[in-house]
């Protein structure tokens, strides 16, 4: 039997399949392991079986809205999740570098089909402000907390070798049971197209998104090297650490809602803020405990932006183009990880501390704009 929206059941398994949106590329800490294993490949290449899912969730993104026309929404989430199960684990079993860099693509695009969905269904489910609002944290916190288990899942494994790690994906099973069983989505919710014709506003946020997580990405590929140059950890500790840095947002996104009805657009500026703290402070560590604050702030000012700009994205978009609108937004944030490396590169952030340098003056332009704009609209 299938429960009513406004039922916990429902709200949790609508939920649930948001723990897989980030867990593309959680495989990152098994790196030197398989920069081992394919001994004859590039080291280059070897990245690639991490950072190739990105390219296939932009595909799935594109794909997405042309397979919910035909088939409908709760069909193309139970195929994304299905594809991501299925060739998550098939490294698990593979020798050959090729056919798991393959299946590391279609990893990405099944995430790809549910992505936009998993944030585009609630705006499009509830209505209710206060309601809206809460969901919308919720969202972002069951996020943060698929990736962080993710990474403790994967420190426990890579111990086994580096097909062990693969079986990490065994996660997306229960998700995928509990959507089955206890969501029923309208009928009328997948008769949608993608629509072009989109506000200024959702441009400029699909911008803004694609900047926000270019340059917060920094702290992914950047921070390890950083932190183990420095000789604050070592490598095999970092995915625990870098799972426990994950949880921090949890807090900020349980009460993004009450957060967002008081203070509105200043949720913004403040965000930026803290981002722009947090990665000032690591960039200028000289010892573990002051990288840690570092990281705790900047994963409270993550866990804040990210649910700002979607909340901040139904404001401006009519109800009608808000899936439209997630979309372009989703494939602008993936496009905006996958070439976080080459726009830093460019801007000069050659050395880990110089990158991280960088997306802090980011923040802190980001800051100062969004204050100036957050204060006009008051005045």
């Amino acid at each position: 039997m299938k429960n009513s929206k406004s039922s916990k059941l429902f709200k949790l398994a609508l939920l649930s399949i948001s723990l897989y949106v980030y867990i593309g590329t959680s495989i990152s800490p098994a790196a030197s392991l398989l920069y081992q294993a394919f001994g004859s490949v590039s080291h280059t290449q070897v990245d690639l079986l991490t950072t190739i899912p990105n390219f296939g969730i932009v595909l799935g993104l594109i794909l997405s809205p042309f397979a919910v026309k035909a088939f409908g929404q709760k069909k193309i989430i139970i195929s994304g999740l299905l594809l991501t199960l299925i060739c998550g684990l098939l490294p698990a079993f593979l020798t050959n570098f090729w056919l798991i860099l393959a299946t590391r693509f279609l990893v990405g695009l099944g995430i790809g089909l549910f992505n936009s969905l998993a944030v585009s269904l609630i705006p499009q489910l509830y209505h209710e402000t206060n309601e809206l609002s809460k969901m919308v944290g919720y969202q972002t916190l069951t996020a943060s907390l698929g990736s962080a288990l993710s990474l403790f899942i994967v420190a426990f494994l890579v111990s086994y070798g580096w097909h062990a790690v693969f079986w990490m994906y065994l996660m997306v099973l229960p998700g995928l049971l509990l959507f089955v069983k206890a969501v029923e989505l309208p009928q009328t919710a997948s008769q949608k197209t993608f629509h072009w014709n989109l506000p200024l506003a959702v441009w400029i946020m699909a911008l803004l998104m694609f900047l926000v997580l270019a340059f917060y990405m920094t702290l992914g590929y950047k921070l390890p090297i950083f932190a183990v140059e420095k000789g604050f950890v070592s490598t095999s500790t970092y995915s625990m650490l870098a799972g426990c840095m994950m949880l921090v947002g949890l807090p900020v996104g349980a009460i993004f809602g009450r957060l967002y009805d008081r203070f509105k657009s200043l949720l913004l500026p403040a965000s930026a803020l803290i981002l722009f703290a947090g990665f000032l402070v690591i960039s200028l560590a000289n010892n573990l405990p002051v990288l840690l604050v570092g990281d705790i702030l900047a994963g409270i000012g993550y866990g804040l932006i990210m649910p700002v700009l979607y909340r901040l994205l139904d404001r401006f978009c009519p109800h009608e183009l808000v899936a439209s609108a997630t979309t372009l937004v989703l494939i602008s944030g993936n496009i905006g990880c996958s070439f976080s490396p080459i726009l830093l590169e460019v801007l000069g952030g050659k050395t880990a501390q110089a990158a991280l340098l960088i997306s802090a003056g980011f923040f802190a332009i980001l800051f100062m704009v969004s204050l100036i704009y957050a204060v006009g609209r008051k005045a």
